[in-house]
Formats: structure tokens, sequence, C-alpha cells
């Protein structure tokens, strides 16, 4: 038995040193557990400290995977992962304003929040990463744009391909979709250079593209199905059939998939656990080509109206992490600021993983759990 620890123990200092001589980020997370004790409606603040012994930055970004309730359900109002929040401040004096002008339907799904041009005519896959939203179209461009003004604040070029048909991030990179290609592009937040390209095997090609904290989803191009993807290997884990003939749109938010389908001009609320349907709403234009989570709203992009909407579907959660994303520099620490927020809450039991993704090789992602009891208010 000695002997074993002893072997564990020289195994995690030699990585660790190891990490330390070549560079590498290390990150270090305490505690790796939380529980609380509320009434009904109280709220209460504790800290997570992240900490980096490596030799290089460590990037990193905050999700919440919620687990169950007293009811056996989901414990949020929106189910399973929250990530990736966002100030939303808007200046009303902006060029780019609001407006509702260009609406043909409405949704009793959502609430629209704020809506403004495109940058390009022909808007394709959208992403929200790094506080700002990244939209690619068919001219094989890339816009990273301004949330709160719609104004693209830098454009780049796209790897090559037919089209610019979607795109997401892991947290670490951004990833393009090309279109009729079976092939997925890992791309440098700074530069938009390509660091991977992971081959898949799809009859036709995929569209949109979203994540969901491990895997890859794309939407089948031209078919009504949609892949969960391994994002090292491009093996297909999984096969589904969507509700609409068309499914272009996606993303990933809540434990849930949202799927803008083109010909139905819908947006699917989907369990990804199950592949249940939970929600039909109708589209805030006519052609939902792209879709993105920004840890509160979803946002859409247009293909026939050149609109990009932000739209409220009242994604809120007991639990939330602030920031939810950074850069601890080596031999330095901070703290995360995790809420419990018990207000409307029922009385019992509720759980939740707070997961650290980073680009510590050797520890991608940390768990945090957490426990939350509620004492509700008496009839």
């Amino acid at each position: 038995m000695k002997t074993k620890i002893a072997a564990v123990f020289s195994f995690c200092f030699i990585a660790v040193f190891a990490a330390q001589v070549t560079g590498q980020p290390v990150i270090n997370v305490s505690p790796d557990s939380l529980s609380d004790s509320l009434f009904t409606g109280d709220t209460s603040t504790h800290i997570v400290n992240l900490s980096n012994t490596g030799g290089s930055d460590l990037h990193w970004s905050a999700a919440v995977q919620f687990g169950t309730s007293p009811n056996g359900q989901p414990s949020d109002s929106g189910e399973s992962i929250q990530s990736l929040g966002w100030n939303s401040d808007f200046d009303p004096s902006s060029e780019q304003q609001a407006t509702s002008e260009i609406l043909t339907q409405t949704s009793t799904c959502y609430s629209i929040s704020l809506q403004f041009s495109s940058p390009t005519f022909s808007p394709r896959g959208l992403t929200y990463f790094q506080n700002h939203l990244w939209l690619c179209d068919d001219q094989n461009l890339i816009y990273k744009i301004e949330p709160s003004t719609g104004i693209a604040v830098d454009t780049f070029s796209a790897p090559l391909g037919d089209f610019g048909f979607g795109m997401t991030h892991d947290a670490t990179h951004l990833w393009w979709a090309g279109g009729f290609q079976n092939l997925l592009y890992r791309l440098d937040p700074v530069t938009l250079v390509a660091v991977d390209t992971v081959h898949i095997s799809t009859p036709n090609g995929v569209f949109d593209i979203a994540w969901d904290g491990q895997d890859l989803w794309a939407n089948g191009a031209n078919r009504s199905e949609i892949y969960r993807i391994d994002p090292v290997t491009g093996q297909i884990l999984e096969t589904r059939s969507t509700p609409g003939s068309r499914p272009f749109g996606l993303t990933y938010a809540a434990g849930r998939l949202y799927i803008g389908d083109a010909v139905s001009n819908a947006i699917y609320v989907i369990d990804a656990s199950t592949g249940t349907l939970i929600e039909t709403c109708s589209a805030p234009g006519s052609y939902p080509t792209g879709l993105a989570y920004d840890g509160r709203s979803i946002w859409n992009s247009d293909f026939n109206t050149d609109f990009i909407s932000e739209l409220d579907f009242g994604l809120l959660s007991w639990l939330t992490v602030t920031p939810t994303l950074g850069t601890v520099q080596p031999d330095s620490g901070f703290d995360l600021q995790v809420t419990l927020d018990a207000t409307g809450l029922i009385g019992g039991d509720y759980t939740a993983d707070i997961l650290i993704s980073s680009n510590d090789p050797l520890t991608p992602v940390d768990t945090i759990e957490a426990f939350l009891h509620v004492t509700g208010a008496p009839d």
C-alpha cells in the first residue's frame, strides 16, 4: 500500500514539475465542493479560488451543470448548463438601436431584448465568446461584433471552404464549419488561424455547430438530422432526427439544444439528453441560420432579414458564477464569486456541478460539487 501511494505521489509531482518546466499552465481549484442551507427567498455568497502554479497563462471559463431538485427534475428553470454570462448595457444613442420593425411573427417562448442589422448581407453561423458575438457568412468572412451596439469591431478571413455555415467555441478556441465539406476547423481565438482540422463523415456536410462542454453537435446539411461528434476524432457518436426538415441554426444552453429550422421558420427546443421536444417557437425573422447562447439569452441571426436578435427565454438559475471566464498568470490566483439564490424555490435539496474548463493539458475540466438545501415557506 505504501509503495502504491509513493508511486502516485511521484507521478503527480513529476507531472506538475514537467508542466512548470515546459511552460504549461497548472490549475488548482479550492474548495472542491460547496453546500448551504437557505430559506426560500434567501441568498448566500461563496468564494472559489483558482490558482495557477504552472509556467504560462491559464485561460479558464466556468459553466454550471444542474443536477436534481425536490421533484426529481433538473434543478433550475431552464435545466442543465448555464455558462458565459455578460453585461448587456445598451447605449440607446448608438447608431444601431434596438428595433422590432422587421418581425414577421410573434412567440410566447421568448421576448426580444435587442435587435440590430447584421454587418453582412448573408449572416450564417453565430456564437458568443469572450464577451463578443462571432458571425460567419457565405463570403468566407468572420465578424467579431460588440453585442450592445451590433458594430463589427474586427473582421477575419475564414478557413477555405464552400461557405461558412457554423460557429461555436469550446471555452478556449473558436470552431468553424465549412458547409458542405466534412471538415470542422478549430481556430486560434486571437488570429482565427486554424490550429486543428477535424474530419467527420456525414452525407452532405453540416450547417451550424454547438458545444455542450464535452462534445460537438452539428446539424446535417439539407438533412433532418443532428449529430453528436467527438471533437478529437470526428467520430459521430450519435445521430438523431430533428422535428423540422432543414435544421440550420444550432446552440446548446441549459441542457437543451436550440435548433433553428429554415423551412418551418421555427426554433425547436430539445432536451439534449433524451431528444424530447420541449418547445416549438416561431423564429423572429424568416430564415434562422445561426443561434448562440451568452449565459443569459439566445441570439439568432436571420439570413433573409439580415438581422441579429437577442431572445430572452428566461434562462435563470439558482446558482450563478461571477465572472465566467478569465486569465490567471503563473504563480497567481483569482477568486470567483458563487451565489446561491433560493428565490422562488420550493423546499428540498438541489444539486449542481460547477465545471471549470481551462487550457491545463492535465486537467482540462475541474468539477466543483454544489448542494443547496431549501426550507420552504410554511403554508
